[in-house]
């Protein structure tokens, strides 16, 4: 959401999770040196998949992840020969440990990061590794436990606070977050990461420093603005209004005996100035489940925000997988622009095509410059996100939304229906895709979305 326009350009992306290999990259301790005693051939192979390695992780850190990808798989396969020539070498499998993440294959990285810290019981670098790894496969016991065996190891390493406090963070135990980034500040000032961290759980353990605060509290939500009482009620209710038609679609409810809470401050400066992401009206923090925006000069510019990221936290509500991108911005660009409509007694909202997008796919229609449904729902976040393209990314998500929920009589709205169902099973992007519009004419269904937005007018 932009300051003239919040709903023309891109919001702000979800934070994107650390990347692997934090040791790999910092000054190496003892752990990470060539063991004196390997000398010849197999440490002249060492020390070239290292620096193979190395290159490609620098890659990745760049953002550049399909081009690091021949160099990371030919740094596996030289660590896996000195693992296989090394057996009682730890260091080759610390590295395979970070490239297996690196290129989603956590298992094997579980498998080689306990092998690791069973060689080395010491290597505090590897027990930070095999938390990580422990966590992308839903082993968060596992995880903090060897957060805490890299803790006492080493009370030194800044970066087991880091990944033990985003764990925690993640259970919503953040008093023991909070504790654990101000140790890792202590310990690494200059961290952005854990800068921002401890910015963000001060946010939520204590919110927002107003002199003044007025609270709304609803049936599903919390609101709480340094504006005034009319404004924080009247948001309450705009919420209530749009979830019920979220609810509509999804026939989903949000877990029982957990509100929403929704953080308005009074001006933009001030939503930057707590935390909200330079460009961007208004965010929601699926770390910490609650939703950030400010009041704007005109109303409906504020409803139009809180209807988008208000769905972001439905959805995360209902999903235990972070939804894919096209799916979660599509859809929130679907509900973003919706009205208020009464009859009768009966008050609610109701869509309409999304002006701020029509015409830009319109455009790429006419064009020819429209991204293949398959790639396009099978993005990654960067992908997405890239620069040049991500307006014409949103407007596409946006528009194959309204048509499989809106187009003759939503007779394709089975298909974004499986899609979702899958998604709640944990299946992935792709499993997703493969589920539902992977059985179907892909070619014709393109055509018939086509020739259903060319057509929109706005309302």
């Amino acid at each position: 959401a932009q300051d003239a326009e919040p709903g023309a350009a891109p919001h702000a992306p979800p934070p994107a999770p650390p990347t692997p290999g934090a040791a790999a990259e910092a000054e190496k301790g003892p752990n990470l040196q060539i063991p004196p005693f390997v000398g010849g051939a197999a440490r002249t192979q060492l020390e070239g998949a290292i620096a193979r390695f190395e290159r490609a992780f620098a890659q990745v850190r760049a953002g550049k992840v399909a081009q690091a990808r021949p160099e990371l798989d030919a740094a596996i396969t030289e660590l896996e020969s000195v693992r296989a020539r090394e057996k009682g070498l730890a260091l080759p499998l610390y590295y395979l440990g970070i490239a297996y993440q690196l290129v989603t294959r956590n298992d094997v990285a579980v498998q080689r990061l306990e092998a690791a810290t069973a060689i080395h019981k010491g290597f505090h670098e590897a027990w930070v590794e095999l938390g990580d790894a422990y966590r992308w496969t839903d082993q968060d016991k596992k995880a903090e436990q060897a957060y805490d065996e890299a803790v006492k190891l080493a009370p030194d390493y800044a970066q087991a606070y880091k990944m033990r406090c985003l764990l925690r963070v993640a259970k919503q135990r953040w008093a023991e977050a909070r504790a654990d980034a101000a140790r890792g500040l202590e310990l690494a000032p200059k961290d952005a990461e854990l800068a921002a961290l401890e910015k963000r759980l001060r946010l939520a353990l204590d919110g927002p420093d107003w002199p003044n605060k007025f609270t709304a509290e609803s049936k599903n939500y919390v609101v709480h603005t340094n504006v005034d009482q009319a404004f924080a009620d009247e948001l309450s209710r705009q919420a209530e209004l749009i979830r019920r038609l979220y609810e509509a679609l999804f026939k989903e409810s949000g877990p029982r005996g957990r509100k929403y809470v929704i953080v308005v401050f009074g001006s933009k400066a001030e939503y930057h100035q707590n935390g909200g992401p330079q460009g961007a009206g208004g965010h929601y923090d699926p770390q910490f489940k609650q939703l950030f925006l400010f009041r704007y000069e005109k109303p409906d510019d504020t409803w139009l925000v809180l209807y988008h990221e208000g769905f972001h936290q439905f959805l995360d509500s209902i999903l235990s997988i972070d939804a894919p991108q096209w799916f979660n911005e599509g859809l929130a660009d679907y509900f973003g622009p919706s009205r208020y409509a009464k009859e009768g007694r009966v008050e609610g909202m109701r869509t309409r095509p999304n002006p701020w997008r029509l015409r830009t796919v319109q455009q790429m229609i006419a064009r020819k410059r429209t991204v293949p449904f398959e790639r396009l729902m099978n993005m990654t976040q960067a992908e997405m996100y890239e620069p040049s393209m991500a307006g014409q990314h949103y407007a596409q998500a946006w528009s194959m939304v309204y048509f499989l929920a809106e187009a003759e009589e939503r007779a394709y709205f089975p298909l974004l229906r499986d899609y979702f169902l899958a998604l709640k099973k944990k299946k992935t992007a792709r499993e997703a895709f493969d589920a539902s519009f992977g059985k179907t004419d892909l070619a014709a269904l393109e055509a018939r979305w086509a020739d259903f937005v060319g057509k929109l007018r706005e309302d």
